[in-house]
């Protein structure tokens, strides 16, 4: 897996509306595809667990419990990136104006 490209923060006053908003929905894109990444690797978990032989209701149970934590998780952070859209969806030019006043 990539490592994350990271914008140089030092220069953040010389972004322009677009790319503020470039870097905003890069960050939502790249959380997407994290999210997806753990749900594959738990769909492949419960293919591997339902291939093995002998599988007791306790371990079905913990599976479970495990796997309710895990969505939960996603669906939380998936409320949150629809905020986040929302938000950047309502941008007018004026809430990205910066001033020296900002910096202190």
């Amino acid at each position: 897996m990539q490592s994350p490209i990271s914008p140089n923060l030092d220069s953040i006053q010389s972004l322009t509306q677009s790319e503020v908003i470039q870097m905003i929905l890069t960050s939502l894109v790249r959380e997407e595809i994290a999210l997806s990444q753990i749900l594959k690797g738990e769909g492949e978990i419960i293919h591997r667990f339902l291939e093995e032989p002998n599988v007791e209701l306790q371990q079905v149970l913990q599976l479970n419990t495990s796997l309710e934590k895990i969505i939960r998780g996603v669906a939380c952070s998936q409320v949150l990136s629809q905020l986040r859209l929302q938000d950047i969806l309502q941008f007018e030019p004026s809430d990205l104006e910066w001033s020296e006043d900002d910096d202190e």
